[in-house]
This record gives C-alpha cells, sequence and structure tokens, in this order.
C-alpha cells in the first residue's frame, strides 16, 4: 500500500479523482474504527503500548507467520481434507457466503431530529501559514505526527515510499511475500546473508539483523556525540514506528533526528534490496559510509539553499518553478544542523564558510 499521490499512474482528471475519493472515504472509516473521527490514519506498525503483542508490527509479524504456517499445512494434506471443506490457501472473499440484506428503508426505525451542533468559528490565517493552521481541533492521537515527518520536503520520493510502506507494513521483505503468496524469481535469497538461519521479517532486517544492529549502534552514538547525553534506546516501536511516548528528543532537535532516523532506514532497505539481487554480504562499515556521504550531501544541499538564491541561477525562467521559496536563512541552517558545531560548523560573518567536521572518524568512527 503505497501513498496514491506517488502513483503518477493516469492523465485523466476522472482516475485522479477516483483515487483521491477512494483515499479519502477509507481514511474517514478508518478514523472511526480508532475513535479518533478528526486524527490521521494511525500506522500499521503502531502498537497500543510499547510491550503489547496483540498490535502493531509485533502482530503483523505474528499474522504473517501464522498464515505461512496454515497454508503449508493445508499443502501437505490437502487429499484428507473432508468432503466440502474450503482449502486456507486458496479461500478468497468472493468464496464466502452473501450477506444479508438490510430491510427495505421503510421498514427501518426512523430516529428523532436532533438539535443542530453549533457552528465553530473557522479560523482565519494568511495563505503563507496554511499549513500550520491547517491542524485538526481536539485532542490528536500520540501517532498524529508520523505521517507530517515524511511528507517533509527534504526526502526524495523513493525515501518516501520507502517510509510510507514500511508504516503501513507493506514492505516486501521474505515474510511479507510469503504472506501474499508471491513467488519470487530465480536467484533471489529470502534470508539477510549474515543470517542464513533467520526469517527476513521487518523486525529482523532493520533492527535485530547484526548488520543493522551495528549501524544503529553507530547511529546512537553519534547522536550521543551531538547532544551530549545519553543515547536512544534502540527499540523497533521509537526507530521504524516513530513511537516517542517512552523517549523524545529535544523539541529543537527534532527536525535532526527525524532526518538522521530515516537516513539510516532508506539505507537499510537499500542494503536488503542489494543482498537479494546480488551475491556476497556488505559491511556494516560500507552501509555507515554511504549513509554519512548521503548525510553530508544533504548539509550541502541546505547550505547552497542558504547562500545561493536558486530561482535565479537555475538556468530556466524563475516563473517556471511553481510553489515556495526553498531558500534558507542561515539562523535556519544552524538550528538544523551546527548543533554544539559536531557535524558542521559556520563562521561569524556574512562571508563565512562552512567546514563539515563529520567524517569516518568523527565525532564516532565508522563500525567494521
Amino acid at each position: 500500500m503505497v501513498n496514491p499521490t506517488l502513483w503518477g499512474l493516469g492523465k485523466r482528471p476522472a482516475h485522479q479523482y477516483v483515487v483521491k475519493e477512494a483515499t479519502q472515504r477509507r481514511q474517514v472509516l478508518h478514523r472511526l474504527k480508532h475513535g479518533h473521527p478528526q486524527s490521521p490514519v494511525r500506522s500499521a506498525i503502531w502498537a497500543d503500548s510499547t510491550d503489547d503483542q496483540r498490535s502493531g508490527l509485533r502482530a503483523i509479524e505474528a499474522h504473517w507467520a501464522s498464515t505461512a504456517a496454515g497454508t503449508g499445512a493445508s499443502q501437505r494434506s490437502l487429499g484428507k481434507r473432508r468432503r466440502g471443506e474450503p482449502d486456507p490457501s486458496s479461500h478468497a472473499a468472493w468464496m464466502s457466503p452473501p450477506p444479508k440484506r438490510p430491510p427495505p428503508w421503510r421498514d427501518r426505525p426512523h430516529p428523532q431530529p436532533s438539535a443542530p451542533a453549533p457552528r465553530l468559528q473557522r479560523q482565519q490565517c494568511s495563505p503563507d501559514t496554511v499549513d500550520a493552521a491547517a491542524v485538526a481541533r481536539g485532542p490528536q492521537p500520540p501517532w498524529a505526527h508520523v505521517w507530517r515527518v515524511i511528507a517533509t520536503s527534504f526526502l526524495d520520493r523513493g525515501q518516501r515510499m520507502t517510509v510510507w510502506r514500511l508504516l503501513h507494513g507493506k514492505l516486501f521483505v521474505w515474510a511479507f511475500t510469503r504472506h501474499i503468496h508471491r513467488s519470487e524469481p530465480t536467484g533471489y535469497t529470502f534470508s539477510h546473508p549474515l543470517c542464513t538461519q533467520e526469517e527476513a521479517t521487518l523486525t529482523h532486517v532493520f533492527i535485530t539483523c547484526p548488520l543493522a544492529a551495528s549501524i544503529w549502534g553507530w547511529f546512537a552514538a553519534t547522536w550521543a556525540a551531538v547532544t551530549g547525553e545519553d543515547p536512544p534506546p534502540l527499540s523497533a516501536d521509537l526507530l521504524l514506528a516513530d513511537d516517542q511516548r517512552q523517549w523524545q528528543p529535544a523539541s529543537q532537535l527534532t527536525p535532526l533526528w527525524h532526518r538522521l532516523r530515516l537516513a539510516t532506514i532508506c539505507q537499510l532497505w537499500a542494503s536488503y534490496q542489494r543482498a537479494r539481487h546480488q551475491t556476497g554480504a556488505e559491511s556494516a562499515g560500507v552501509v555507515a559510509a554511504r549513509l554519512l556521504s548521503s548525510c553530508r550531501k544533504a548539509i550541502l544541499g541546505d547550505w547552497r539553499l542558504a547562500t545561493v538564491n536558486v530561482r535565479t541561477t537555475s538556468g530556466v525562467l524563475s516563473d517556471w518553478l511553481r510553489g515556495r521559496d526553498p531558500k534558507l536563512t542561515r539562523e535556519e541552517f544552524t538550528a538544523r544542523w551546527c548543533h554544539r558545531n559536531v557535524l558542521c560548523a559556520v563562521g561569524e560573518g556574512l562571508d563565512a564558510q562552512l567546514s563539515i567536521p563529520w567524517s569516518a572518524q568523527h565525532p564516532v568512527p565508522l563500525p567494521a
């Protein structure tokens, strides 16, 4: 399941309207189901509590395992089923009996009309503050921020789709592939090269695999060096589902936390995809070096936005560039990247240059 706005399928307005309407209706039904009619859709890997086994990512992976076990048992005992008993491996929704038809509308009891609810005063705001003012009224659930994080502009299209599918529990790891009965082409490996005896689930690929554990250990040590505090807990709820009920970064460091966390997730997923198509396992140092390179490129890209007007130096007419001006101020760049001058630093003055001390040895050496 991906964000329909990222599909880019179909150019006719009717197709775009159908996709948008279907998405909005599904979101409304999902909100009513969880008792938050004005809140965003709850992500599939979000658990009710940090130790709950009946919801969230742990429940999804348990369902995958039970479905795969049931499918294997039905295939082994296919000839021993009783006559007329359905086969779970080939069951489809259309094979179920149709639901009972509701009574005619004229025979249904009609509720008494109630007094109309008082109309709320609509908040007036300028066009530049639409995003800040477009917040649903009433108390928000703790998962309301996860969708705003992936909607930020620093993620490219591939990274947005990866994180979107992860929040929905639809990334194509081996456990999910076996759950939906999709056959893999010849040459694919079902488990991680470093863990040939372990099933490739979302938790294993991103958290418990030795490669992922080494990368997250380096990530936590780097974050501790940036903040000067204790390293964050390395739990699946915090790192994958962005559940900040047990631990959360400081408010001024929240953008940096999300940027580094999502970049690490995308690099781990890219490493898993390369391992499925290529022979030979990558070391944690290679993956961490790619992560460091992508973050340094992000720093240089933001510094260009803070020092150069890209609307006038892009080589095209400025009227072609739609949307808001992406230019950053130096204060915004400093607040985003230069905390304690560990990752990068900017000198004083208008002609100050950028220095990036973040390297393979500073502040934390890359893993082996």
